[in-house]
Order: C-alpha cells, then sequence, then structure tokens
C-alpha cells in the first residue's frame, strides 16, 4: 500500500474534522472557564483576495489562538472584517462607469451605497473562505462587520467621548485632498503614497514696489529690483500672498543682462546665484544644472521629507553641458553682485503681484521671515508663499496675519479668472506663458521630485484650505505616551525607546482630520443647527431614537417621531440623513453634517466594538485585548487609531501585548506585484505542498524581519514534513507489528517508574529533549516568539529522524520481545504522545494524523481538544542534552569530512578521531556508541594526530607591499623556520635579511598525513581515516545492494514486513564479495537470496528485474514477493 502524502492526508483529516464536529468543540472549549484570553483581530479589508501577507498574518493569529485554548483560556477570538472605504466606492465605480461624485448622485446614492455593501460582503464570504482553507479557526460564523449597526454605534460612542471630552472641533485648515474623490485625506494617508513625477519648475521674478518710504529708508537700494522666488507648483501662483526668507543668511542683489541687453537687477540668496545664472549666455536662454540634492517643496511643505531632486533644463542642455565649469566661479558669469546683505533687511518690503489677476487685487502683498521655511539648498532662497495651498504657508500666514486664498474647487479646477473651470495642472502651462510674456519667468527647468498621490486612486493631490472635523491629538499626547508605555511590543524596540517608530509618531502627533466627503463609511455622527450653529454628537442608537426625527418624503413638515431603537434600521448615510433632531437651543431642527468618517475610526474602535460595547456591556470586562498582531504599516495605522480611542473613549490603553510582524516580499527582498510577476498566491502553494507546509514554513521566520519569502525554503520545510511522516510510519509499522499499545496501564506514571532504569542512553536522551521542547515550547509561546519554538520543534525532528531512529532500528528488528525493544517502543509513544500536542498550534493536520495514528482516542476524539502537555523537570538532563549537542557536532563534521573524501554515508569509516577542547572527551564516553552508529564507523579515538604546518607567502598582501621585491619576499618566507614563526605569532613581524616580514604576509596550511580528512566544529577537530580495506570494501557494496533491493521494493509499494524472494546475477567477484554479507543483505531487507552468475539468464519473467552498476560491477537484481 503507497504511503499518503501530505495533501491527502490533509484531506482525510478534514474529513474527520467535519464529521466529528471538531472544530466547533475546539470553539466551544473552556467557555466555563475563568482564565480569560481576549484576542482582537485586526481586520482585513474586504479587497477580494488574500494574499500572502494574510495569510502569514491569520496563521500567527490561528497559532496563538490553538496555544492559549490548550493552556485552558477561554479564548475570545471572534473574526472580523474592514468593510468600509474609498477602494470599495472606487470598485463600485469601476463597474458602472461611475466618473466624479456627480455621476454618483445621479445614479442615486441610496443605490451607490447599496452596491457598495453587497461588493463588501462578496469579498469577505470569498476571503473567508480562502482563510480557512488554511486552518484557521476563528470564529467566523460569528464575525464582526464594520458595517453593522451596533459596530457603528460602537465607533460613534468614540466620537461622542471625544466631543464631551472637547477634542473634537471643525476648522478651516489646509490639507491634503484628492481631487477625483473629491474628499480630504489625512497625513497618514499621504506618507505613503508618495510617487517620483517630473514637473516643470521656475525662476520667477517680481518687482519691489518703489515708493517713497522704502526709497527713503533704503537709499534707493532696492529701487527697480525684483525679487526671484522658485517653484514646482505654477498653478499656486494665484493664490501668492507674500514672499519668505531667512533673516540670517546672505542675499545678494545681482546685476545682468537680459535677453534683449538691458540690463535688469534681482535679489536671490548667495547659494543660490550658480543655480539661477550658472551657464547662461548672453541671451538669457535656460540653463543647464544636474544634480542629486535634497528637495524641500515649497508649497506642500512636507515636514521632515528630505525628497532627492534631479533637475535638468529643457532647453540648450547638451550646449551648455561643455560649460559646466563656468558653474564653479561667479567670476564666469556674466553678472554683477552689487551687494550682499542679511535677509532680515528685506523685511515687510512690498512688492508688485506676480500676476495680474482680480482676486490679487485684494492682497498686500510683502516680505516676511521665515527662517525654518527657506532652505538654500534648493532655489533661490526667497520662497512663494500661498496659506491657501500649504501647511507651513499656512502657519506663516496665521503668524503674519497674511490674507489666504483658495481658488480650487472640489475637483481641483480654478473658482477665479482667468483659469476658472481650469484643472489645475493644465493651468500650469497657461501660467509659465502669462509669465513669459509679462516678462517676469527668468528660467523654467524639469525637476524630478517625490509628490503625493491618492492612496487609492492614484491621482495627484493638492493642498487646498477646506472646513472639516478634527481630534485635537495634540491635547491628548501625554496620555497617549502613558497608555504606550503599559504596552508589551513584541519586539521593544519597535513601541518603546528613542528608536522607536510608534514612540516617535506618538510624540509629535497632528490633529486628527476624521471627515471625508464621500459616501460608504460610517456617517460622522454630529447634527448642527443652520439658524444658531449649534450642535449635537450622538453617541448611542438609543440617544438617536429618543432625539431624532424621521423626515419623511424630504419634507420637514412632514416629520416623524422616533420611538424606538427597532425602528434605525441602519446607521448608514442613507438612513441617518434623513433623520433631524430638535435644537435645544433655538428649537429649529437640527440636520447631520453631510461628511463621513476616516475609516480608520472604525478598526481603531474595535477593542470595545467588537464586542458589542455600548448596546452589550456583558462582555466589557474582556476590555482591553490581551493580544493583537498586525503588519509594520500598522504603526501608523491600527496600532495608533486604536491607542488614540481607548485613550479618547476609555482613558485606558486600547491592548496588552502587540505583536509586530514586517511585510511579505519575494526571496529577492521586492514587493510583490502583478506587473513584475513575482506574485505568490498562497492557494498555489497550499495546492502543491499542503497547508500544514506553509503553516510551519511563515511560522518559522522571525515576524518582526520582513517574509523573503522563499519557495526553496518551503520545499526544505516539505521535506522536513515528509520526514516526519516518515517516523510515524515507522513506529506504526513496527508497533503493529509487534502489537505495541501505549494503553493507560503504559502512560501512566507508575508504569515509567517501573522501567526507568531500563532506558538506554538514548531514550533518556529523547526523553530529556521532548520535555526540554514542552518547557522551551511554553517560554517561547508566552511570549509570542513562535518562531523560535517553530524553530526548534524542527531541530527535534530532525533529532528523531536522524539519530534516535538510526539508533534504536536494531533494537525493534529483534524478533523476541526484550527490555531493549520495550524501552524503544515506550520512548517513542511517550515523546510522540506529547510531540503531536506541541505541534497542534503549528501543523494541525500533521499534529492531529499523529494522534489517531499511533493512539487510541481515551478522553478526546481530537488532538485539538486536549490541554497543552506537561512536562517533567525531573527528566530534564541538560548535562546530557549537552552530550547530544556534542554528538551532533561531532557526527556533522563526519558527514562534512566524508562529502570532501567522497565517501558515501553508507560506506563504513575504521576510525574517527576526536580532538576536544577543555578535555571534554570525558563528555563523549557515554555517546560513543551512538556516533559510532550515527557516523557508521568502527572505532573512536582521541589520540592527537601528527600535523605539519606549511607557511605560504600571502600575495595579497606581499605583491602590493614589495613591489619587485616580492620574488625575493616569497623565497625567504619559503624558507621561514619554525622558531622564526613562533617570533612572528609573539610578535607580529620579524625582519629576515633586512626585509621586515609581519603576519598579514603569510598564510599557513595545515597538512594531514595521507588517508586522512579533518573538519573543525566550535568545539574542537574531528578527523577521519579515508582508507578502505577489503572487509569494508565488502560492507559497502553490500550496503549499496540493500539500498538498491530496498528502492524496488518501493517501486512495487511493498510493506515493510513483506518477505520478498531476491535473485542477485553478477559476477565471480562479486558473488564472493556478497556472498560474505549474504546475511546482513536478508535481515536488512527481509529477503531470501540466491546468488547466480552474470548473464546465466536464470532470473525468470515473475521477478521484478532491473540492472545495476554499482561500483563498476554489472550487477541485475530480481525480486518478488513470497506469498505466505
Amino acid at each position: 500500500m503507497q504511503k499518503k502524502g501530505l495533501i491527502d492526508i490533509e484531506k482525510d483529516i478534514e474529513n474527520f474534522w467535519n464529521t466529528h464536529n471538531v472544530i466547533d468543540k475546539f470553539k466551544n472549549l473552556n467557555k466555563d472557564s475563568v482564565q480569560h484570553f481576549y484576542f482582537c483581530q485586526g481586520p482585513p479589508f474586504t479587497s477580494g483576495e488574500a494574499h500572502i501577507g494574510h495569510a502569514w498574518n491569520h496563521i500567527i493569529k490561528d497559532a496563538i489562538i490553538r496555544y492559549k485554548t490548550s493552556q485552558g483560556y477561554n479564548v475570545f477570538k471572534r473574526a472580523g472584517w474592514d468593510m468600509h472605504g474609498l477602494p470599495i466606492e472606487v470598485k463600485v465605480e469601476g463597474k458602472f462607469g461611475i466618473k466624479t461624485k456627480k455621476d454618483i448622485e445621479i445614479f442615486g446614492t441610496d443605490k451607490f451605497i447599496e452596491e457598495c455593501k453587497n461588493f463588501a460582503i462578496t469579498n469577505m464570504q470569498a476571503m473567508t473562505s480562502q482563510l480557512k482553507e488554511l486552518t484557521v479557526w476563528l470564529d467566523w460564523e460569528n464575525s464582526y462587520r464594520t458595517i453593522d449597526k451596533h459596530y457603528m454605534e460602537g465607533v460613534w460612542f468614540g466620537i461622542k467621548r471625544a466631543y464631551e471630552k472637547n477634542l473634537l472641533y471643525e476648522k478651516e485648515k489646509v490639507i491634503h485632498w484628492c481631487p477625483r474623490c473629491e474628499t480630504a485625506m489625512a497625513g497618514y494617508e499621504v506618507a505613503d503614497g508618495y510617487k517620483e513625477v517630473t514637473d516643470t519648475a521656475i525662476y520667477v521674478r517680481t518687482k519691489l514696489k518703489n515708493n517713497a518710504q522704502y526709497n527713503n529708508q533704503y537709499n534707493n537700494k532696492f529701487k527697480n529690483t525684483y525679487v526671484v522666488i522658485w517653484t514646482t507648483t505654477p498653478w499656486t501662483l494665484p493664490a501668492n500672498v507674500a514672499i519668505a526668507v531667512n533673516p540670517e543668511i546672505d542675499y545678494c542683489i545681482v546685476e545682468y543682462e537680459n535677453e534683449i541687453g538691458v540690463t535688469e537687477r534681482v535679489i536671490c540668496s548667495r547659494n543660490s546665484i550658480k543655480r539661477i545664472f550658472g551657464g547662461q549666455k548672453s541671451k538669457g536662454n535656460d540653463m543647464k544644472d544636474i544634480k542629486k540634492k535634497k528637495y524641500k517643496d515649497d508649497v506642500l511643505g512636507v515636514n521632515a521629507k528630505n525628497k532627492e531632486v534631479k533637475t535638468e533644463s529643457i532647453e540648450n542642455s547638451e550646449e551648455n553641458s561643455k560649460d559646466e565649469s563656468k558653474n564653479e566661479n561667479l567670476n564666469n558669469l556674466n553678472i554683477n553682485i552689487i551687494e550682499i546683505f542679511k535677509g532680515k533687511e528685506l523685511e515687510n518690503l512690498q512688492y508688485e503681484p506676480i500676476l495680474n489677476i482680480p482676486a490679487q487685487n485684494k492682497v498686500e502683498h510683502k516680505i516676511v521671515m521665515a527662517k525654518e521655511l527657506v532652505c538654500e539648498e534648493d532655489g533661490s532662497g526667497c520662497v512663494h508663499i500661498a496659506p491657501g495651498h500649504g501647511e507651513e504657508d499656512a502657519s506663516v500666514g496665521e503668524k503674519y496675519h497674511l490674507y489666504s486664498l483658495s481658488p480650487v474647487d472640489e475637483s481641483g479646477k480654478f473658482t477665479i479668472e482667468p483659469y476658472k473651470g481650469i484643472y489645475i495642472k493644465d493651468a500650469n502651462k497657461i501660467i509659465i506663458n502669462t509669465l513669459k510674456e509679462t516678462g517676469k519667468l527668468l528660467k523654467k527647468e524639469n525637476v524630478t521630485h517625490t509628490y503625493p498621490h491618492c492612496w487609492r486612486c492614484h491621482t495627484p493631490l493638492l493642498l487646498r484650505k477646506t472646513k472639516q472635523w478634527f481630534i485635537a491629538i495634540s491635547k491628548i499626547r501625554d496620555e497617549l505616551l502613558r497608555n504606550n508605555e503599559k504596552v508589551n511590543w513584541i519586539p521593544n524596540f519597535i513601541g518603546h525607546g528613542g528608536t522607536s517608530r510608534f514612540e516617535n509618531w506618538i510624540k509629535e502627533p497632528t490633529d486628527w482630520c476624521i471627515s471625508r466627503q464621500r459616501y460608504w463609511n460610517t456617517p460622522l455622527p454630529v447634527w448642527k443647527c443652520e439658524k444658531c450653529n449649534n450642535i449635537d454628537v450622538i453617541g448611542t442608537i438609543s440617544e438617536l431614537a429618543e432625539k431624532g426625527y424621521i423626515v419623511e418624503e424630504g419634507n420637514l413638515r412632514n416629520l416623524k417621531k422616533l420611538n424606538s431603537e427597532e425602528e434605525i434600521s441602519d446607521l448608514h448615510k442613507n438612513f441617518v440623513d434623513n433623520v433631524v433632531i430638535k435644537c435645544e437651543k433655538c428649537g429649529s431642527y437640527m440636520n447631520r453634517v453631510k461628511d463621513v468618517m476616516d475609516v480608520w475610526l472604525d478598526s481603531g474602535s474595535a477593542s470595545w466594538a467588537n464586542l458589542g460595547y455600548p448596546a452589550d456591556k456583558s462582555k466589557m470586562s474582556l476590555f482591553p485585548p490581551d493580544f493583537i498582531t498586525e503588519g509594520s504599516d500598522q504603526t501608523r495605522g491600527w496600532f495608533y487609531s486604536l491607542l488614540v480611542m481607548g485613550t479618547i473613549a476609555f482613558d485606558s490603553v486600547a491592548y496588552k501585548n502587540v505583536l509586530y510582524h514586517g511585510f511579505t516580499l519575494d526571496e529577492k527582498g521586492k514587493k510583490m506585484s502583478k506587473s513584475l510577476g513575482n506574485v505568490i498566491n498562497p492557494k498555489d502553494v497550499v495546492a502543491q505542498f499542503g497547508v500544514d507546509v506553509m503553516r510551519m514554513y511563515v511560522l518559522s521566520i522571525t515576524p518582526w524581519d520582513d517574509l523573503k519569502f522563499s519557495m526553496e525554503e518551503v520545499k526544505n520545510t516539505d521535506k522536513l514534513m515528509n520526514m516526519l511522516l516518515n517516523v510515524v510510519a515507522f513506529i506504526k509499522t513496527y508497533g503493529g507489528l509487534d502489537n505495541y499499545v501505549y494503553d493507560k496501564y503504559r502512560s501512566s506514571k507508575e508504569y515509567f517508574a517501573q522501567i526507568k532504569n531500563d532506558l538506554q542512553i538514548e531514550d533518556r536522551m529523547l526523553i530529556s529533549l521532548i520535555n526540554s521542547l514542552v518547557k522551551n515550547t511554553k517560554e517561547n509561546f508566552n511570549k509570542f516568539n513562535i518562531h523560535t519554538s517553530v524553530n526548534e520543534t524542527e531541530k527535534f525532528i530532525n533529532i528523531l529522524s536522524r539519530y534516535y531512529l538510526k539508533l534504536i532500528r536494531h533494537r525493534v528488528w529483534m524478533e523476541k520481545e526484550s527490555k531493549e525493544k520495550e524501552t524503544a517502543y515506550f520512548t517513542l509513544f511517550y515523546t510522540m504522545d506529547k510531540f503531536c500536542k506541541i505541534l497542534s498550534p503549528l501543523a494541525p493536520h500533521i499534529a492531529e494524523y499523529i494522534y489517531k495514528t499511533l493512539f487510541t482516542p481515551t478522553t478526546e476524539e481530537s488532538v485539538h481538544l486536549y490541554l497543552f502537555p506537561e512536562y517533567d523537570e525531573s527528566l530534564i538532563d541538560e548535562k546530557l542534552n549537552t552530550k547530544l549537542e556534542l554528538c551532533n557536532d561531532i557526527v556533522n563534521c563526519v558527514l562534512s569530512a566524508r562529502e570532501e573524501a567522497k565517501i558515501k554515508l553508507r560506506w563504513p569509516i575504521r576510525e574517527i578521531n576526536v580532538n576536544i577542547q577543555n578535555d571534554k572527551t570525558s563528555d563523549l564516553h557515554e555517546v560513543e556508541q551512538a556516533i559510532l552508529t550515527l557516523a557508521n564507523a568502527n572505532k573512536i579515538s582521541y589520540e592527537k594526530i601528527n600535523t605539519t604546518m606549511k607557511i605560504k607567502p600571502n600575495y595579497a598582501s606581499i605583491g602590493k607591499k614589495f613591489r619587485e621585491k616580492t620574488a625575493d619576499v616569497v623565497n625567504i618566507i619559503g624558507k621561514i623556520s619554525d622558531e622564526e614563526y613562533k617570533i612572528i605569532n609573539r610578535h607580529g613581524r620579524i625582519k629576515i635579511n633586512g626585509i621586515e616580514i609581519t603576519q598579514e604576509d603569510i598564510k599557513t596550511e595545515t597538512l594531514l598525513p595521507e588517508g586522512i580528512v579533518g573538519e573543525k566544529f566550535d568545539g574542537g577537530i574531528v578527523y577521519i581515516s579515508t582508507e578502505i580495506d577489503e572487509e569494508l570494501f565488502g560492507i559497502g557494496i553490500a550496503r549499496e545492494v540493500i539500498r538498491r533491493i530496498q528502492t524496488m521494493r518501493k517501486d512495487l509499494d511493498l510493506e515493510e514486513l513483506n518477505v520478498v524472494e531476491c535473485v542477485i546475477e553478477g559476477d565471480d567477484e562479486f558473488s564472493t564479495i556478497i556472498n560474505d554479507s549474504k546475511a546482513l543483505i536478508e535481515h536488512e531487507t527481509r529477503t531470501k537470496i540466491n546468488l547466480v552468475p552474470l548473464h546465466s539468464e536464470k532470473i525468470s519473467e515473475i521477478y521484478y528485474v532491473k540492472d545495476w552498476e554499482i561500483e563498476d560491477f554489472e550487477v541485475r537484481i530480481g525480486i518478488k514477493r513470497i506469498k505466505k
């Protein structure tokens, strides 16, 4: 019967789980336990397909949940889904060909919201199925959904608490805005949306006003002088109100001739002269300035985002590149520097409008001081200020009480003449042409820089002034830091300390813009009176039912009082926008503000909304969650929003333990994308290798590192899991042959005490290791270090398969009952009983398979219904474990030495010689026989091997050092004596024949006696004898024959215990060799052998026959099963 593979085993196990309702029984485990463990699901967004990142994330969660359940905890393990948001809206828009918000209004907002809901639910169902296939046993049937009424009520509750704490406010501010989605964007949404783009940057001159006040004050210094500004966003110039300079840096009045020969004077920073005038010709052509430098966007005000810039002149770049050397010296620029002065002298000087348009008529344009805003490395040192289109610009505007213009609508089109109705990017060319025609364009160039784009639709964002709702995070900064100190971050450096990304994010908070001008989000629960501006914030459904009236048929005269919560079927925009509230101040009816909320408020409320609060208060004793885990991007996302909302709603930490994990990348460390063709679908991995291989692989990765997904490593894990299946098959086969049953008696402490003294050293070693593994697994899981536990588990499988089974094989093959056989079986079953329960959180199918295959269920029908095993400290022998490590090191050295000597493991070697540091030879005496068996060697010794050392020249050093004397130095090094070498070792150098030789000039090589190969390890060195005499050769040939027969048995799908008849054809020499080892071959292969001459044609057709070449011998082997 052919052995089943992992995938077939998993199918059988899943059928077993389904037939016996194991998953439901697991979910209900420990329901009456007083120990609770609250896992809070970071809700995945319902994008439609679970990717490899979802798989890793949920497998980690499932492993923790399984472990905590096995510890006796009543685990709250509700799944959850993030189902609101702009991405879903964009998908629905695409489905129905919707381009703008106006199209949505025509389509119908009720219908649009319903379509978004259907899309989200369909994707949730698909992703639920995909994640279930990874054997993730969350409570999927009772998942929380952020679109459900009572969950949204929980979000409203948090906003109500913010309002009660005076943290909620409405204000007109400059914010990032997506013109396609026509909505505001919070700073965290912008941070990861930067893309490299090439824009036209311009240097523009604008004339200082020549009125009497300034002429008298500055002795005509600035008469008929222009100021040069630089911008990468010409479309913001219609909103210009000021120019900012640095009061402390040097500025110059520069005199030059324009393209028609007229002398003109401009003001710019001293450091910008070469950027502006470098390479200029008499005609005033554009200049070449190719550099990489740090960029500070003069309008976006990107805080602490030093962006790389590459600038390249649009015209004459090839010609000007020949004159690049001129940029190094101001004398070559064909300009005159009239005067150098500090920027503070420019304060309050007025200038003429850059653009002569109606909107600029009300503006009093002046120069202001802004040291923090002016970057000397770029531009002209004079920064164009548009408070309506820049965050930093707005701050300068507030400081100097500047007029503010923001003449751009929601769709990114101008609202003023002469650009009204024109999209801002399209207006760039018009504005540049106007500047050129009016003689104000000094220079233009292509600038490659990073610019923020909408994270969902990828449209370039803009900054515009608009009225939005905010939560004042700045007011609760200290509370956030205090609550974060209570969190156990894994690893600690992510959440705490000077290098912590999360803590640093909290230390410099900006107020959170929570309003969005969209449809498919939780509505902002703010009702506002249009008459007196009074507001009311609703925190619960019961409060809305108490205060609200339904507007029927859109007519305020036709109101119906809400009488119960049941009448409120939904909290989405299409329902609550028809609810009005009576104003307590003036008696008018208040309408809800039309905004919805940032989707991060949904998931940020999960720690209580997941529990059903405030509608259901019965589970709030679980708050805050014991454990959460998500990817590294959530430091600015879910981890942050949870902490903020927990602090606001309950003055509490929002989670106790958080495990931070990295991103999933391809094996080269690149982000997976369809365009690169490097996307790995978890379904494909599972289809090829099975679920448990996938689980063991991803769980073995240090979670806070990025997962560089390697199919080669998956294959290695697959080999390891199949090795474990072979162990199970071995135990089942031989245990079954001997009718060994690990029953209640054999698993008792009394029985263990009875046989304890009969245990062999390898038995005691394995028992010690399994108890250590139980202990370490508990410690690692309790610290959420799953990867360490997996790596130790994998190491244990290797020891079990490659060491222990080899050491006991002869014991279980004994025909008669014996203590040696009994203790071997006992050790195996004792070990596997604990091991399958250790494995259950990691590889659920294989753990169940081990349990079902080897054990007769006594109390529970599934391994997943047991508590985690206990360990016996008295059975953990650290000294024995250390000896095993030493044994392992030595055997690995022998294997490496064999590889170097090209001696297969099947071939015995005569002797192993072990030289151990610190005189630990005594540690080996107890494990000598194990080493010999595992290394397939006849003898072990500890005598020193006589080696000689050869001193050679290090050509890499002496070639550079001695040049033409190299040959002489090589000759000297070749004759260095032992005494001279000792001097070099002691002093680092020696002088011979007037030439100084240092340690760097020589290399040494240890020469071993002929027939000896050595291999080092941390504790010493192992030598093996490579000489194969006649006796060893004969055994080696026998082993080769054994391997061929075993291969043929496998071809015929024979059971281990099936006895076969075997005919071997070979020449006389081969037959003589085999005849001496016939008994060994028959025993190892369970065969009855008949030796016949080569080509005698005595192998009939009833045999399965194969021809082999074994060490230059032509051999034909035929086998057939002997029927009893």
